[in-house]
């Protein structure tokens, strides 16, 4: 018995998935194991910012609209194909359980029409398979808000100065403004914190230095070391911020907590800069 990927798309008669450079800055054929994840993907331009795809531990799947009203605003009488792969011809290249990729082309094995993409997700809920969260209670599992901050500021720490525009006009474009507002309060909130010489006794340290890290940040304070600092702190929930600036400093490196805050003070001159191309959100949003 062959063993299953899927592909969703808006594009109909593909009868071979050439690679293209996405998101990931490789050319990739993507694909899913999962047939309940992969509608979210079948509009054309789909990116997390309108649905999210959440997988736990256990393989329990969820849908979470990232802005106002999604499935009906994006998917409602939307059609799509879903193609079936054999999952032998993709493997796990990135971080998340829910895609795998293919370097080399691939020929579907099947494909089906989907008349309508919300249709076929609210069947896929009412089939036990799957949970939709709304808008309005997107952040009452997880702040789902301070997570696409938290992942917003990584990509502006890590990329290049053409990214780092795209991403702050993205971001500004978006509905769902909480998610800008975000991470503006990060920024502010441990430059704030950072900048305080006063430093207090920490009675233990967290995950945001962890101990097998701890020698190399009181030691080193290179670019490695400032950005591998810098993912911790935006990864940690922002209501910490006060407490990991403390840990921060207790680590008695002060030119690693300068070159911390000097990038952070970067970060905040890009976020206030006024951008006027908003259309790059809207005609180059596609992430798959």
């Amino acid at each position: 018995m062959v063993n299953l990927a899927y592909h969703c798309s808006p594009v109909g008669n593909i009868d071979k998935f050439e690679p293209k450079v996405s998101s990931h800055g490789k050319e990739f054929v993507y694909a899913t194991p999962y047939k309940t994840i992969a509608y979210v993907f079948g509009i054309e331009g789909h990116n997390d910012f309108i649905v999210h795809p959440v997988i736990d531990k256990n393989e329990s799947m969820a849908i979470i609209e990232m802005c106002p009203d999604a499935l009906d605003r994006y998917y409602k009488n939307k059609e799509a194909y879903l193609y079936t792969m054999n999952a032998d011809d993709f493997k796990v290249r990135t971080q998340w359980q829910g895609e795998v990729c293919s370097d080399e082309p691939v020929h579907p094995l099947n494909v089906v029409h989907i008349p309508d993409l919300k249709q076929a997700i609210m069947q896929e809920q009412e089939n036990g398979n799957l949970k939709v969260i709304s808008f309005e209670n997107r952040n009452k599992i997880e702040n789902m808000d301070e997570v696409f901050a938290a992942r917003s500021l990584c990509g502006i720490l890590n990329g290049s100065e053409k990214v780092q525009h795209n991403i702050v006009v993205r971001r500004k474009g978006l509905e769902n403004k909480e998610i800008f507002k975000n991470m503006k309060l990060y920024v502010s909130e441990y430059i704030k914190n950072l900048s305080d010489k006063k430093v207090e006794p920490v009675d233990s340290f967290s995950c945001i230095v962890p101990k097998f890290r701890r020698e190399k940040f009181m030691q080193e304070s290179g670019d490695d070391a400032v950005r591998e600092l810098m993912v911790n702190m935006f990864y940690a929930p922002l209501a910490k911020a006060p407490q990991f600036a403390l840990e921060i400093k207790q680590l008695n490196n002060p030119k690693l907590t300068e070159k911390v805050i000097q990038r952070l003070q970067k970060i905040q001159q890009l976020l206030s800069v006024e951008h006027t191309n908003n259309m790059i959100f809207q005609k180059n949003n596609k992430c798959r």
